[in-house]
This record gives C-alpha cells, sequence and structure tokens, in this order.
C-alpha cells in the first residue's frame, strides 16, 4: 500500500499562474509559504519554508481570480519528486499536485473555510 498525502497550510507568496499545456489542460502554479515557530536563544521566532504546489485543470481556471498573493490557504496534497540531471550533476526538487484546497479566512480569532472539492467551486 503507498501512502502519499500531506496538508499545508500557509499564505500564498504571489497570484496563480495558469497555462495550457500541449494537450489543452489548465496548469496552475502556485508557491506557499509555511511558517514553523522555532526557539533562537530566548525568544521564539517564526521560520518559513517555501513549497511549489501545482493544480491541474478546470480547478486552476475556476480559482484563478481567488489565488492572489497573501491568501491563506489549506492545502491536501500529494508529493512528486523529479529528478534530472544538468552538467553532470543529478538535481531533483520535490512539488505537491493538489488534490483539495480551501480558503481560510482569519475572522478574529476563529477561522472559516470554504472548501472546493469539484472541478467548479459553484
Amino acid at each position: 500500500m503507498n501512502i502519499n498525502s500531506c496538508v499545508l497550510v500557509g499564505r500564498l507568496t504571489r497570484d496563480i499562474e495558469v497555462r495550457q499545456i500541449a494537450n489543452g489542460t489548465s496548469l496552475g502554479k502556485l508557491s506557499l509559504a509555511v511558517s514553523e515557530r522555532v526557539k533562537k536563544g530566548e525568544e521564539w521566532e517564526d521560520r518559513p519554508s517555501y513549497f511549489d504546489l501545482t493544480l491541474w485543470g478546470k480547478r486552476a481556471e475556476s480559482l484563478a481570480k481567488w489565488l492572489t498573493k497573501g491568501t491563506i490557504v489549506s492545502a491536501t496534497c500529494t508529493a512528486t519528486q523529479d529528478r534530472w540531471e544538468y552538467e553532470g550533476k543529478k538535481q531533483s526538487k520535490v512539488t505537491f499536485k493538489v488534490n483539495d484546497i480551501s480558503f481560510v479566512f482569519p475572522d478574529k480569532g476563529q477561522s472559516k473555510q470554504e472548501t472546493f472539492q469539484d472541478d467548479i467551486p459553484f
């Protein structure tokens, strides 16, 4: 049995970039900043990590106007490692394919979520 699932919650670092690939399918590329609280000396600070996400098909098109820089989202993803060789050196990069995405709206200390699981969020 293979299990490959993770949930990332953070802020988008830029607007989604949507383009059509050769077969006409839409591909959306996102970058998500996720913070971790770490103790440095006597103080706590946020240490950000940045993750590249992909969103496919009509969902990428439909959500493009809402997936903008600074938006807080929760994304359930599948991790994929791409590997290649460049100038004789092995390279790799992990990207996350979004299976489900929710918008998280802070509201006076509470969160309200809207989940879009279908191809079109309406």
